[in-house]
């Protein structure tokens, strides 16, 4: 099972980036919650970078890859696009927010892949990556177009997604 491979830490590090990523999308949290979430992404790269050795060091390379992709694209990359954009709208820098989201449209599209790669695996394990395909995707795409539709999409496909990992 993907999410049981992972560890208890890496499924932990997970549900609290989907919820965190769910709340915010849905509205639920204040003024600076995308700073906040950014700074989350960045706090738990290592330990996610890790989580995802083991998960390949133990010889499932669907699941260590996805969780590689979810550390490196959206604990590195993911946490410096949003606290980097944050930081230079607060210092008046003109800062290009697409760039982010063109990187979660094609993280989801990449998702959407292993998905299918995984659907013989648990029902648990192809959930897990199909909701996160549908919430990083949409989170992408709200980004770019109609923001309230795919924002609601996104918050609530990793919300599920979050509490799905917790199985």
């Amino acid at each position: 099972s993907l999410v049981v491979n992972a560890g208890a830490a890496t499924a932990m590090i997970y549900s609290c980036l989907c919820i965190t990523f769910a709340a915010n999308l849905l509205g639920f949290v204040g003024e600076g919650a995308g700073l906040a979430v950014g700074i989350l992404q960045l706090g738990v790269f290592a330990g996610y970078t890790i989580g995802s050795m083991y998960v390949l060091k133990s010889g499932s390379d669907i699941g260590g890859n996805t969780f590689f992709l979810f550390a490196t694209m959206f604990g590195g990359a993911g946490g410096l696009l949003t606290v980097s954009g944050h930081i230079f709208d607060y210092l008046g820098i003109p800062y290009c927010w697409e760039i982010g989201s063109i990187v979660n449209v094609v993280c989801g599209l990449i998702l959407f892949v292993i998905a299918f790669a995984n659907r013989i695996n648990s029902k648990a394990d192809f959930l897990v990556i199909l909701f996160a395909a549908v919430g990083v995707s949409s989170a992408g795409l709200c980004g770019l177009v109609m923001p309230e539709l795919f924002s609601l999409i996104g918050g609530i496909a990793l919300g599920i997604d979050g509490i799905i990992a917790f199985y």
